[in-house]
């Protein structure tokens, strides 16, 4: 993959996550949000199992009860606490406090990896906390949020569930690719949420999907959840890591702008909290860069 290459992946991955939140926000009208787990975890895993079979991944590997932690947070947690928001809440606010994971992932280093940051970087993490209870505390503005305060604390949980599956992500890396990685997460996730599948089922009825709910699951499984895997870790050969670390800051601000092209709608507090999320990330993201220039030097 050459550099060009590489940015046209980082962008589609980019749009890609960013489309998610509208996406699953519409498909939730036919499926419950454990079933719309389960069936996308199954159809990514299915779609990444060739590339992480090819890098090392075998049945075996699930015997090792780390996997089973790391996808029990980043994806039984993260994507279920997600779904059960977007019931409440918007697609709009869910972009937008989702900014924040960036800052959740740089206080569970903090605390859990040890490692030193600026006062640059304190001063982000506060504006990037202020902006998402700015928004968490905000009532929802249109008939997209049906509770948006209990939505939004949802979503802010699967935030610190990702940030620390983030955190154990770092740990194991020295051992495995990221796409094995992934591909065993995503494996020990929709096992540990069938038996919630289930009940959902049991209690609600068999999902009743019509051919575009189910073209969205299958979208939903096979492109933001595993070819975008795929073609960030291909892009990460050409591309710097700052480079496309600056991808990721586009996701929350592509995710508005789809969201109010379908219709939800912003209030004021919600563009003051999204905005100071955002100086709060980009504050940090400075100050990242700014740190290691001064280490190269």
């Amino acid at each position: 993959m050459t550099r060009r290459q590489g940015i046209i992946a980082l962008t589609f991955a980019a749009l890609a996550w960013s489309s998610s939140y509208v996406i699953i926000k519409a498909t939730l009208g036919q499926i419950g949000p454990f079933g719309l787990s389960v069936l996308r975890l199954l159809i990514g895993g299915f779609v990444l199992l060739p590339f992480a079979w090819k890098q090392g991944f075998r049945p075996r590997l699930m015997g090792d009860r780390t996997f089973w932690l790391f996808g029990l947070t980043g994806v039984a947690l993260f994507q279920g606490l997600q779904n059960m928001g977007l019931v409440y809440t918007s697609a709009l606010s869910v972009s937008l406090i989702l900014a924040a994971v960036p800052a959740a992932v740089t206080i569970f280093a903090i605390l859990f990896l040890r490692e030193r940051v600026g006062w640059i970087h304190y001063v982000g993490l506060g504006l990037t906390a202020i902006g998402a209870v700015v928004i968490s505390i905000t009532p929802g503005a249109d008939t997209h949020a049906a509770n948006a305060p209990l939505g939004n604390l949802l979503i802010i949980g699967a935030i610190f569930a990702w940030a620390a599956y983030t955190i154990q992500g770092k740990r194991l890396a020295s051992g495995h690719s990221a796409t094995v990685m992934t591909e065993a997460s995503l494996v020990a996730g929709l096992v540990i949420l069938v038996p919630f599948t289930v009940a959902e089922w049991l209690n609600q009825g068999l999902p009743m999907l019509t051919w575009r709910g189910a073209l969205a699951i299958l979208y939903l499984g096979a492109v933001p959840l595993a070819l975008t895997t795929v073609l960030w870790n291909q892009a990460l050969k050409t591309v710097k890591a700052s480079v496309a670390g600056l991808y990721i800051n586009l996701i929350p601000l592509l995710g508005v702008l789809i969201a109010l092209s379908v219709g939800e709608s912003m209030t004021l507090r919600q563009g003051l909290g999204g905005a100071l999320t955002l100086a709060g990330v980009w504050l940090s993201t400075w100050a990242e860069r700014s740190k290691n220039r001064e280490q190269k030097a």
